[in-house]
């Protein structure tokens, strides 16, 4: 069968579309929830009128700069039930314009008799991802969330009806800082110190349950006397899972004196900044040299080997 005019008017729709860059949305109103996220779920859902139209997510929002998440709808003004190509777009926005990272077309079926289209942003414990769909999810895509920035914003173009734009969050358990304002004063005073159990330690090994027990990296740590008689475990380096949330002189656990030389109940703080939950205890041994971390309700424990004095001077 001959094609029809009619058939290459919609090719030509349809190129355009595949090859022409996306029209970036202004962001219409921020939302803001508190730091540092433990979870969230934001869900926006419009109606594209059947038109063209850009919309979306900003996300790790600072004044002007941000990531963001772009739903391109194909026009289509012949037909319903034949779509232009959509794509959904990531990519950053910074003084220096936009700046695409890449850009999906969306598989699966596309009802094009339904304009209406939902996106989900979704912070869980472990990973942030990004849920793009109709009826069903079509585009499902990780992104790198900041966890300490708490700014959202929706983006759209003005060809988009706003039927849905929802937020909800936790908090994750916020993680203090030590008293030292620097690395440099924290190894000048550790140098100095007569204490035998203020070190530096380094990951050794691990005796661990994987099934019920991971560690979050190859840590290194220090421990300083407390107020409490205690000591502040804190974190040096060394961080793998949620390493974002970690910085250098966060706090990271402590070790709470008993009548025991040695021998210390524990606060270790996990990954995401809460205490590990069971029971829990640790150690000074070998003349100092063996921080060991038990966690026994987890069948697990973690050795960490003190660094030489004399390599704080180096």
């Amino acid at each position: 069968m001959k094609p029809s005019p009619r058939y290459f008017a919609l090719l030509a729709v349809s190129l355009a579309f595949l090859t022409a860059a996306a029209t970036m949305p202004e962001i219409e109103y921020l939302d803001t929830v508190a730091t540092p996220v433990g979870t969230a779920d934001i869900h926006l859902r419009v109606d594209t009128r059947n038109r063209a139209s850009s919309w979306g997510l900003a996300y790790n929002v600072v004044d002007s700069i941000y990531d963001f998440v772009i739903v391109d709808n194909g026009e289509n003004r012949f037909d319903t039930d034949i779509t232009a190509p959509v794509s959904v777009i990531f990519g950053r926005h910074d003084g220096s314009g936009t700046n695409v990272v890449r850009r999906e077309r969306v598989g699966g079926p596309i009802d094009g008799s339904d304009s209406r289209w939902s996106m989900i942003l979704r912070c869980g414990d472990d990973s942030s991802v990004v849920v793009v769909g109709q009826k069903f999810p079509t585009v499902s895509s990780p992104i790198d969330l900041d966890r300490t920035c708490g700014v959202f914003g929706m983006l759209a173009d003005g060809k988009v009806k706003i039927l849905r734009h929802t937020i909800e969050s936790t908090v994750a358990s916020e993680v203090h800082r030590c008293r030292f304002e620097s690395l440099d004063s924290l190894r000048a005073y550790i140098a100095r110190s007569t204490d035998p159990y203020e070190r530096f330690w380094s990951y050794l090994d691990r005796d661990t349950d994987q099934r019920i027990f991971t560690v979050g990296g190859n840590y290194t740590l220090a421990t300083v006397r407390d107020v409490h008689g205690g000591y502040d475990i804190v974190y040096i380096s060394g961080a793998r899972v949620k390493s974002k949330n970690w910085q250098p002189l966060m706090i990271k656990g402590c070790l709470i004196s008993t009548p025991f030389i040695g021998h210390f109940d524990l606060i270790w703080l996990d990954a995401t900044g809460h205490p590990a939950p069971g029971e829990t205890n640790a150690t000074i041994e070998t003349d100092s040299s063996i921080l060991r971390l038990t966690f026994p309700s987890h069948n697990s424990q973690v050795r960490f080997a003190a660094s030489p004095r004399r390599s704080l001077h180096q």
